[in-house]
């Protein structure tokens, strides 16, 4: 019991080392952004792209060898700290990055971004 409490507690630290970081994904209206994903299953190497309006949510998993599902708390949270951080101009926003530690330890990331832009693996 010890032992998955101190590993619980260790992915959760995990999860905070990655910094999110703004810009670069041209330019959305934040109203359109919507926060209300359920879990999503990625495969290898694989994007999703989630329009919304002129926003789109970008999901990469980038591991070679590795489904990865990341749960709808870990998406909509992302989404949220993205809209926090970068989006302080209710109107527009040009966007921004947030990294998700999936359960396996693998990263996927994630970017409210301007529709159109690029969301590759």
């Amino acid at each position: 019991m010890m032992y998955q409490a101190s590993l619980s507690l260790l992915m959760g630290l995990a999860s905070l080392t990655y910094a999110q970081s703004c810009g670069g994904g041209g330019s959305f209206t934040v109203n359109n952004v919507s926060e209300n994903f359920g879990s999503v299953t990625l495969q290898p190497r694989s994007a999703y792209t989630y329009h919304q309006g002129n926003a789109q949510i970008c999901i990469v998993n980038r591991a070679p060898n590795t489904v990865v599902t990341i749960s709808g708390t870990q998406v909509n949270g992302a989404i949220s700290a993205v809209l926090n951080k970068c989006c302080t101009n209710a109107g527009s926003c040009h966007g921004g990055q947030q990294k998700i530690t999936g359960p396996n330890g693998n990263v996927i990331d994630l970017s409210v971004q301007g529709d159109g832009q690029n969301c590759t693996a």
